[in-house]
């Protein structure tokens, strides 16, 4: 989202800034336009806690790139996350909240090593990745695993379309236009109940926090999640 609405207000910013404050900082006055766009949609999503993290985290993100410092790391996602719990205590008990972040930390594990990669590359395998990391502990919570489980590695792949174009279509009458075709998705997905120790999703925390430093670590939580996907698998086949 912030991307289409950067896209589409450059061009008009830009002809004003030149005509009438050519003195202005042009990226740093859309980022804050932008930003209100951002907050604008946080509210009328209630405060959703994941998506408070990603809010938290593109505040931050600009605010260290504007002073030239590397966004892409471990420190940032702390500070962010740091100064969201300071301000909103709450969410400390959110799970929704915990798993976006250990997605992003999941992210920045697998950039930490491979980001010498073509970005296509990258693009791809980190969705396979993110996947493989956050299944143990999220079929130890949830318990909850089924063959449509297994497909949402495209399906996510299929979402970075997804929503710009529903985007675009909720400025004309055809914005319902593929919720059938989403809600069949949801209703006709069989899931059955799975049980993975809790002690499998712990240890995946602790091994991507291991991660952080060691490659070690980096292959090991790989293996355990594809053991973890396998047992899942077994035990609803």
């Amino acid at each position: 989202m912030s991307l289409i609405a950067y896209f589409f207000l450059r061009a008009p910013y830009r002809w004003v800034q030149n005509r009438y404050f050519p003195y202005r900082h042009g990226n740093r006055d859309l980022f804050w336009v932008v930003g209100g766009l951002l907050f604008a949609y946080l509210a009328i999503l209630e405060f959703n806690p994941a998506m408070i993290r990603s809010f938290g985290m593109i505040i931050v993100g600009y605010w260290l790139y504007d002073r030239g410092v590397k966004i892409i790391s471990f420190q940032t996602l702390l500070i962010a996350i740091g100064i969201l719990l300071a301000f909103f205590p709450r969410l400390f008990f959110s799970l929704s909240f915990w798993f976006s972040t250990f997605g992003v930390l999941s992210i920045f594990i697998f950039v930490r090593y491979y980001e010498h990669w073509k970005p296509w590359q990258i693009f791809l395998a980190l969705h396979i990745w993110c996947y493989l990391v956050l299944l143990p502990i999220s079929l130890a919570i949830f318990a909850i695993f089924g063959w449509a489980h297994i497909g949402s590695i495209a399906i996510a792949l299929i979402f970075n379309l997804y929503y710009p174009v529903v985007l675009a279509l909720h400025l004309t009458p055809w914005g319902n236009f593929f919720d059938p075709y989403l809600i069949g998705l949801f209703e006709t997905a069989e899931v059955k109940k799975v049980v993975i120790p809790m002690w499998v999703g712990i240890g995946s925390i602790v091994l991507a926090l291991g991660a952080m430093k060691r490659k070690e670590a980096f292959w090991v939580l790989g293996v355990l999640g594809i053991t973890t996907l396998g047992s899942a698998i077994y035990q609803i086949a």
